[in-house]
């Protein structure tokens, strides 16, 4: 005897355990095998270029890079213009 059990008990409570972490096993590599099997090998699994939704602090463009010239207004005209035209309905004088 030790700690109050018997050799017998002790060997149920360990195939007990043996058998209940084998099944958690089991059942953790079935479920990564099952969601390895959804992620395409052809998709990247990580995008950080999402388009952004709502309001922004750039202008929207084909591309991420405004180039500007401060002395030539012919370079930010038109990101001035259509920033002014999306912040029209905004006006507090067209909402009164």
């Amino acid at each position: 005897r030790f700690m109050g059990r018997t050799g017998t008990s002790w060997a149920f409570i360990l195939l007990f355990y043996l058998v209940f972490y084998g099944f958690l096993t089991a059942m953790f590599t079935l479920t990564m095998w099952v969601m390895l099997q959804t992620v395409s090998d052809h998709t990247p699994k990580y995008q950080d270029r999402l388009a952004t939704p709502g309001l922004m602090i750039r202008p929207k463009t084909e591309n991420l890079d405004v180039i500007v010239n401060v002395s030539d207004t012919e370079s930010w005209d038109q990101h001035v213009q259509k920033l002014n035209k999306f912040l029209e309905p905004y006006n507090d004088s067209i909402q009164a």
